[in-house]
């Protein structure tokens, strides 16, 4: 009966996420959604760097205004995303079809199933269930499997990991820990700086873990290394591939530097995003996440009264994963939760779930009791799951009603202007052009201002253009101007 339970919730989850994902993906809720995008039509079309358009600068630090979309690099030499091209890969196929909403809801569903399997071996069969609903139930893991962001995608590889790393310390087989470090490796291509400390965790973990048997530790470090200079290799290769220099990031090209700012946190920036930003962060994740969670987890931990690794490891995942966040430099724009910290959020799902069992076994209270408290929780959440999807289709309605009005020139030989509404629409977000922007008939661009729109029409090889935004009152895209 609970694995069947399990099973209900992980589709119910699937087929609620299909919908929200289907709806806020007409627009985005996060600007990074439109340069996954643009690489991922780009790959579909059999190559890695689209063709720049008229008025391209020599240097992608020097892009003009109306060509300046976010998260994309834009010179003479090509159009690209600055991410690394593991999840526009995975979306490629499904954007070419125009089914890249449905990728991350499947996920989703995925990283259910592996928070199961986690479970399970983690803690036992009595776990599963509880940890299913955890995180099936919680708002915060629904915004993060919705729309076209990498974080589910990185959830799955790094809980993956995870459970691999759990069987190889319980079985003793290196390749365990081999798999492990291979879905490592992948996340290295889907969100690098998450890869970097889920590594670091869960190698320490399993050389802890297996520090009393030095044949075992030895074979391990020994697949770490290797398997850490694979990942160097490649993100190098990387970079030469795109920047013309394997130790040249993407990432610092995008912001006209030498060194990605990200990796350059200095003392008081860390303490200003532990007073601030950090601070309302952790309560949006603790508001949009399954009721009692924390306490849930404390009171597990301290009841497991752990001599195993397994729960340390647990622990450590998302404690370390939101400590090394702050030192980002400007924040992740969540709208439901904080995203930074998604990837693991199933390790505590799993902790809260075995607290949650040890709770029930000393209450001794009987099942009625447990299954009404159950079916209450459950039925507050998904009001919250509501309003949550709500916020989110909110977040997404000023792109997607652009977007909706902007499709409409497709082949009118203009170009498209996009206009800032401030505080709610900005053009810069808005990247409609595709690899094949030259056989488009319509080229789409951030408004330069009254100015310079019919210069840069020209530019454009245009004569005709008009200007869209978003009128907040009216909750409506509309015409600003036209013009030839």
């Amino acid at each position: 009966m609970p694995r069947r339970l399990a099973a209900t919730l992980i589709f119910a989850f699937l087929a609620i996420s299909s919908a929200v994902s289907w709806r806020v993906s007409q627009g985005m809720t996060i600007s990074d959604e439109g340069s996954y995008r643009f690489e991922a039509l780009t790959l579909a079309s059999g190559r890695m760097v689209a063709p720049p358009p008229a008025g391209a600068p020599e240097r992608p630090a020097d892009v003009p205004q109306p060509l300046g979309f976010n998260h994309q690099i834009l010179s003479r030499t090509g159009w690209y995303s600055k991410y690394p091209l593991g999840w526009p890969a995975v979306l490629a196929f499904p954007e070419r079809i125009n089914l890249g909403w449905l990728v991350n809801p499947i996920l989703g569903a995925i990283l259910l199933a592996i928070i199961g399997l986690v479970a399970r071996e983690a803690f036992g069969p009595a776990t599963v269930l509880p940890a299913v609903a955890m995180a099936a139930l919680s708002p915060y893991f629904l915004a993060n499997s919705v729309g076209r962001m990498s974080h589910a995608l990185a959830g799955v590889l790094v809980a993956a990991a995870a459970l691999f790393c759990i069987r190889g310390l319980k079985t003793g087989k290196v390749s365990r820990f081999a798999c492990m470090f291979l879905l490592l490796g992948a996340t290295f291509h889907a969100r690098p700086f998450t890869a970097f400390v889920a590594s670091a965790v869960l190698g320490l973990g399993a050389l802890v873990g297996t520090r009393g048997r030095r044949s075992l530790c030895t074979r391990v470090s020994l697949l770490g290394a290797l398997a850490a200079s694979f990942a160097v290799s490649s993100f190098l290769l990387y970079n030469w591939r795109f920047t013309g220099h394997p130790f040249l990031s993407p990432y610092a090209v995008y912001r006209g530097v030498a060194i990605p700012t990200e990796v350059m946190a200095t003392g008081p920036q860390v303490l200003r995003n532990l007073e601030l930003t950090w601070r309302f962060a952790l309560q949006s994740t603790v508001l949009y996440s399954f009721p009692f969670l924390a306490p849930l987890l404390i009171y597990g931990f301290w009841a497991l009264r752990p001599k195993s690794p397994v729960p340390w490891i647990l622990l450590a995942l998302p404690c370390a994963l939101g400590l090394a966040h702050l030192v980002q430099f400007e924040g992740s724009s969540s709208v439901i939760g904080e995203r930074y910290w998604f990837e693991g959020y199933f390790a505590i799902a799993v902790l809260a779930a075995e607290g949650l069992r040890r709770l029930l076994a000393a209450w001794r209270s009987g099942r009625r009791p447990a299954i009404a408290v159950a079916i209450g929780l459950a039925a507050a959440q998904l009001v919250v799951m509501a309003a949550a999807a709500a916020r989110l289709d909110a977040a997404s309605r000023p792109d997607r009603e652009v977007r909706r009005l902007a499709e409409a020139y497709q082949g009118c030989g203009c170009v498209v202007y996009f206009a800032d509404n401030p505080q709610v629409f900005f053009g810069k977000r808005l990247n409609l052009n595709g690899p094949a922007w030259p056989s488009a008939g319509v080229f789409y661009a951030v408004d330069p201002g009254p100015d310079e729109r019919a210069m840069w029409a020209r530019i454009l090889h245009s004569r005709r253009w008009v200007v869209l935004t978003y009128d907040a009152q009216r909750s409506v895209a509309k015409i600003v101007e036209t013009g030839e």
